[in-house]
């Protein structure tokens, strides 16, 4: 495989001057990366630059293969410079199976003036062709400048790493974790909305307000367009779909007000945008609902969670986290729950279909065993109405449990919020009142010694109430990564502060996170979209969505 120690100097070009791309003259950078094996991009649109190598790699079972490269800067260079390794696959070379290389990459390093390694691992799937050869694929290990440089890369290397018995057993578990009992690719990563329409079809309302749409049930998706609303800023946060057809989206922003649109034409057009209310910044996905209509109503009151976050102690204490560290090198794995952070909850409700929107009286927090416990954040919201017309918002906390707070009157009042008794990290959760009144709850299931190794998101599960939310049966594991599945609850331990250790020593391969699950129900089957991402190998798979039919959430006894 590909070796040098040939070391290039990799600057941006001035916007606004003719300064030359190169530190050394075009020529002989160019002169340079040929002879490394390299290849100059100059990004459309954008100051960035990257080079890149391309080799071929088979798809043989238990591989490994590494890209490895010494980086150095003339002057420290903060959070601008991605490597990653972009895969060509021949067309048809997938056909019939269900492959996901994930994206490989590590985004927004620092790079300081003494010579630092930085490495990527790579585990590709088995793929055999129709001759039982393994298929070829071009792999292009790339460096990527943001910022002005100059950039220097000494030592670099993309070659196969010797398999131990140990390291196939953790690649098994990576590629089990990346094919998620059959989760297929999802129309965004994060924020954003699925929604079913009256002619069957699926509509997805991205982040970047635009909109896809599904004719199959959610496995495959159309070509994104654009919404047609007035002033997209930032980020499209999630959707509704109403009972009179009419479906609506909401803006996120931590600097503006919190905007709603509305569509009678499934997306087509929009209205002016109206304003929910100030800053804030509501859960994603479907997490508005709609109540019950009363006796004249032609909408259901309209009811959505709100967070807001009052401040860390910046300048007060260094920033904390928990660490772990891969090939020698220390890397952030959590961040929350190790600074103090003051964030409440409370609720929006609309009784025209959006048109106008109230408060609800304060905020919603953790006032934990009548103040003696203290008070403890209370973030990220979902809202479901209960059978006997009452609503719970479930709640993330730093205690190891969701917590729930009930409202009487429809959502203007919220009491103290308690525990449920579901497990949990410091992760928020996706809760669904379905047809027929019972709750449905997709959150990571995990336990507070897991936690305690960073294993906070390791583990993505369900589960159903039939009480509104008493007691919950029928727990299932919809995707693990590198623990193994429950058909139970985790360990249940009395609330207290859970956050990992701060130092969590080599980790683990694999070792990510599943994460801000939402949920949809269409018809007789669910889709519960989330995100997928791993720090060990550095990839993200995305977003991905599981879709099953609503039975088989209720099994598993």
């Amino acid at each position: 495989m590909l070796m040098t120690r040939l070391i290039l100097f990799l600057s941006l070009a001035s916007s606004h001057a003719a300064a030359p791309l190169w530190k050394a003259s075009a020529d002989q950078a160019l002169t340079a990366l040929k002879d490394g094996g390299w290849k100059l991009d100059q990004i459309a649109g954008s100051e960035s630059v990257r080079i890149h190598q391309s080799v071929k790699v088979p798809l043989r079972e238990h591989a490994h293969y590494r890209f490895s490269v010494q980086l150095r800067a003339e002057r420290p260079i903060s959070k601008s410079v991605d490597f990653y390794l972009k895969t060509v696959v021949p067309p048809g070379a997938f056909r019939g199976t269900d492959i996901d290389l994930g994206w490989v990459r590590t985004w927004a390093q620092n790079v300081g003036t003494n010579w630092t390694r930085f490495t990527l691992d790579f585990y590709p799937p088995a793929v055999l062709d129709s001759d039982g050869k393994p298929v070829e694929i071009e792999v292009r290990p790339t460096v990527q400048l943001r910022k002005p440089g100059p950039l220097l890369i000494g030592e670099h290397s993309f070659a196969p790493v010797p398999v131990t018995p140990s390291k196939k057993a953790g690649i098994a578990k990576l590629r089990k974790a990346i094919s998620a009992n059959g989760a297929v690719d999802a129309p965004f990563s994060v924020l954003g909305g699925i929604l079913p329409l009256s002619d069957g079809r699926l509509i997805a309302l991205r982040d970047d307000f635009s909109k896809r749409f599904s004719t199959d049930g959610g496995r495959t998706w159309g070509t994104a367009t654009k919404l047609a609303v007035d002033d997209p800023f930032d980020s499209l946060s999630g959707a509704i779909a109403m009972s009179n057809g009419d479906i609506g989206i909401w803006s996120v922003s931590w600097e503006k007000p919190i905007y709603f649109w509305r569509s009678s034409d499934d997306g087509e057009t929009w209205s002016k945008r109206i304003t929910m209310g100030p800053v804030g910044a509501p859960y994603h996905g479907n997490c508005m609902i709609e109540l019950r209509p009363r006796v004249g109503e032609k909408v259901g009151r309209l009811v959505i969670g709100v967070r807001v976050a009052k401040n860390y102690h910046a300048g007060i204490y260094e920033p904390a986290g928990a660490y772990g560290t891969v090939h020698g090198r220390r890397i952030k794995v959590e961040g929350h729950g190790h600074d103090p952070e003051l964030v409440s909850s409370f609720a929006y409700y609309s009784d025209d279909g959006g048109r106008s929107w109230s408060r609800s009286e304060e905020d919603v927090f953790v006032w934990k065993d009548e103040g003696r416990g203290g008070m403890w954040l209370s973030d990220e919201p979902n809202v479901a109405e209960l059978r006997d017309g009452r609503l719970v918002m479930f709640l993330r906390t730093t205690l190891g449990r969701i917590y729930q707070s009930f409202s009487h009157d429809r959502g203007h009042r919220w009491l103290i919020p308690e525990p449920t008794i579901l497990p949990t990290s410091i992760s928020p959760c996706s809760l669904e009142a379905l047809p027929k009144g019972d709750l449905l709850c997709v959150w990571n299931n995990v336990s507070r010694a897991e936690v305690s190794r960073g294993l906070r998101r390791a583990r993505l599960c369900s589960a159903i109430s039939k009480d509104n939310g008493r007691s919950w049966q029928h727990v299932r594991t919809l995707a693990a990564i590198g623990v193994e599945p429950l058909n139970q609850m985790a360990k249940l331990d009395e609330p207290a502060m859970t956050r990992a250790d701060k130092e969590l020593g080599e980790l683990p391969m694999p070792f990510g996170y599943l994460s801000y699950p939402d949920i949809t129900v269409h018809g007789g089957q669910v889709l519960v979209h989330y995100y997928m991402t791993f720090v060990r190998p550095s990839m993200s798979a995305g977003g991905r969505l599981f879709i099953r039919p609503l039975d088989w959430f209720y099994g598993n006894d």
